[in-house]
């Protein structure tokens, strides 16, 4: 393997062991669940979900409308909230 691989993949784990004993108080540095990183490790995660579901420009969204479906109602069900609704990203990190 190459040194500067060998490098940043030491750097990226040094990083995750040191979030693991952290409580991270900056929003930016939250640390998400197992089950997210799980998700957005996925081809799922690269999902360019722009629209509303059911309505999408590109084909490939089909699944990711039944998860923002399922994920609105379970935050209606929720109660009441000032936030707005939840959608998927609908940004790459080209266009913003």
């Amino acid at each position: 393997m190459n040194d500067d691989v060998a490098f940043i993949e030491e750097q990226v784990d040094r990083h995750h062991t040191w979030f693991s004993k952290s409580l991270p108080m900056i929003a930016s540095e939250n640390v998400i669940s197992p089950l997210a990183r799980e998700m957005l490790l996925s081809d799922f995660g690269d999902r360019y979900a722009e629209g509303l579901p059911g309505e999408r420009y590109y084909q490939g969204n089909v699944f990711v409308d039944e998860v923002e479906r399922r994920v609105g109602s379970l935050a209606q069900s929720a109660g009441p909230s000032r936030t707005s609704p939840c959608t998927t990203r609908s940004w790459s990190p080209g266009t913003s």
